[in-house]
């Protein structure tokens, strides 16, 4: 009985204090787009859940795109992938009236990909009465570290760390 005490508070001690199973570091701006292996303004057309080809569940994501930045010509991309299905701030929601810059992960083995950090690599633009873009985020981190810069200033901050 001793032995399986000792066994039982070594393992609860080995466990980590907070369980936290979908918990997401924050990332910095410059990670996101070092993260990502296509960055581009697009526009959501539509979204399908299915099976893939390997029999995978699956969400594809039809986007259209606006203004490549890095890895794509201008034209319609599919984009699926299982985290687009469960995650609250990793979901995609698909809306063709609002313009959105993604950072999406290099494609798997099987062919998924992702916005980078489970959503952090979404951002809407926003449109200003002067006809400005701007750019907004859900993630307080990323409102904070991008602050009032307008797209263009945006852009060229993501060049910027592209080129390093």
């Amino acid at each position: 009985m001793r032995r399986f005490l000792f066994m039982l508070i070594l393992f609860l001690a080995a466990l980590p204090w907070r369980l936290d199973s979908a918990s997401t570091l924050p990332l910095s701006f410059r990670s996101i787009v070092l993260a990502a292996d296509r960055i581009f303004v697009g526009r959501c057309l539509e979204t399908s859940r299915e099976l893939d080809e390997r029999g995978f569940p699956s969400r594809v994501v039809r986007m259209q795109v606006i203004e490549p930045i890095l890895g794509l010509a201008p034209f319609s991309v599919s984009v699926g992938s299982l985290l687009f299905k469960e995650y609250g701030n990793g979901s995609f929601h698909c809306d063709p009236s609002v313009n959105q810059l993604l950072f999406l992960y290099p494609e798997s083995e099987y062919g998924f990909t992702s916005p980078v950090g489970l959503g952090q690599g979404l951002l809407t633009l926003v449109q200003d009465d002067s006809g400005e873009r701007g750019i907004t985020s859900p993630f307080p981190h990323l409102a904070v570290e991008l602050g009032e810069k307008n797209f263009n200033e945006v852009l060229a901050l993501i060049r910027r760390y592209l080129s390093r």
